[in-house]
């Protein structure tokens, strides 16, 4: 027979989350295998500390949860409020009564998970507006659906505190405004603010200043999330501070937008030029908007950026095509990034001034990729003759080309000048744009 001890960490560390068998998964089959394991399931808070909310889980009205509260005793408790999308399952009179259930529990409540339609997300707001929850360190907020007739509103949780908080998801609509945020956030390891519900919710969009507002609060975030989608629309200005914002532990960054749309909402360059994250190395993100590259050149906020994607879409309303940029934007953008050791571009239309100033001011660049690139082969000729010739700059050690000049059948110099990147470049790949990448 196994020590309690260890039989106690089996039984905790084989509860899966994920799980809805019987609702809560773990708990319920370990303790309907065997009397003694049942005794065992009993007497450890740990195994039932997950109370999840959802409309399939309460059609026997609130025992399961009940039970759960009462064996978890003094444990953490992990929290899911889950209706089913695009719709209101979960109403107000049954919001009402979980928070009634948990309420009383705030002092124990150690993750907040919510996804709710908007008018049960407004009764749960305006409960916790003024309630400070010592513990929790994980909140998770996703609302949606429609409020046209009724008065806008501006969200605020936990108001009175969150000092334990490392990990918040959360669009930017339900951020709390920053005349009432007065605490800091020192424990926050990872911010994702997101911008992609409808104006209809019916609540009152923050500022750039608002959002300026919590970051300048996160001395110690690690990872930050800026992004939007094509239903997002720009924030309202502000005459917020342009003091920057230090990040001195920030080490991942995505900024940008969905696959679907790639231009940045000016509202979110502005709060991006604000930043100041010395230990970013690499910019991880589905899209890209030119509008960094100028960002860059003016206020420099990632100093130690090794690797960056630039990805462009013709078709987005206002996106500034690289061909428009004049050789200074190049110059300042390349002259801040110094340690550039990766850089991509995607669906670009690429002057020779910038190849002149990648190679002027990004000594150590080693992995060039320019995919659905126009008319980019014979500056990329130069630009590893150059750097080969050079001792001051490394060689090129990978190169991608995928050139939209060369999607026509079989043209006649395409072969030659693979066979002469293959011998001067150590890895290349050359292919077409629509049809993929092959070995030269």
């Amino acid at each position: 027979m196994l020590p309690f001890d260890i039989v106690h960490d089996i039984f905790v560390l084989s509860d899966d989350p994920a799980s809805d068998t019987k609702l809560h998964g773990t708990p319920i089959v370990i303790s309907h295998v065997c009397k003694r394991w049942r005794e065992y399931a009993l007497i450890i808070p740990a195994l039932w500390n997950a109370l999840r909310f959802h409309p399939a889980g309460l059609s026997n009205g609130w025992q399961d949860q009940l039970v759960f509260l009462e064996r978890s005793q003094e444990a953490p408790l992990d929290i899911e409020i889950r209706s089913a999308r695009r719709n209101e399952l979960l109403g107000i009179p049954v919001m009402k009564q979980i928070l009634q259930l948990l309420l009383p529990h705030v002092h124990r409540w150690r993750s907040l998970e919510i996804h709710l339609h908007i008018k049960p997300m407004r009764v749960l707001a305006d409960r916790l507006r003024h309630t400070r929850a010592a513990g929790l360190e994980r909140l998770i907020v996703e609302a949606w659906g429609e409020r046209p007739k009724l008065s806008r509103w501006r969200c605020c949780l936990f108001g009175g505190g969150l000092p334990n908080l490392r990990y918040w998801s959360t669009p930017i609509q339900l951020l709390p405004p920053s005349s009432s945020l007065i605490h800091e956030f020192h424990k926050l390891q990872e911010l994702h603010l997101l911008d992609h519900y409808n104006i209809r919710l019916g609540l009152d969009r923050p500022t750039p200043g608002d959002i300026i507002n919590i970051l300048s609060r996160c001395s110690g975030l690690e990872q930050l999330t800026l992004m939007h989608d094509d239903n997002s629309k720009s924030l309202p200005s502000t005459d917020s501070s342009n003091e920057p914002i230090h990040l001195p532990n920030l080490v991942s960054f995505r900024f940008g937008s969905s696959p679907h749309i790639s231009t940045p909402r000016s509202s979110f360059i502005k709060i991006c030029s604000g930043i100041r994250a010395p230990l970013v190395e690499n910019i991880n993100c589905p899209t890209l908007s030119n509008s960094f590259l100028p960002l860059i050149g003016n206020a420099n906020p990632f100093p130690g950026l090794q690797k960056l994607r630039l990805h462009h879409h013709g078709w987005s309303a206002g996106e500034r095509d690289l061909q428009f940029y004049g050789p200074g934007v190049f110059e300042n953008a390349f002259f801040n990034l110094q340690s550039l050791s990766n850089l991509v571009f995607l669906r670009q239309k690429i002057p020779t001034c910038a190849f002149r100033a990648l190679h002027h001011h990004c000594p150590i660049l080693i992995h060039l990729a320019l995919d659905g690139c126009d008319f980019i082969t014979a500056d990329c000729v130069k630009l590893v003759e150059a750097r080969k010739k050079s001792s001051a700059v490394t060689s090129l050690q990978r190169l991608r080309i995928q050139d939209r000049q060369y999607n026509i059948p079989s043209p006649p110099d395409r072969s030659q000048e693979a066979i002469w990147f293959r011998a001067n470049v150590t890895e290349f790949f050359y292919g077409s744009f629509e049809g993929g990448f092959r070995d030269a």
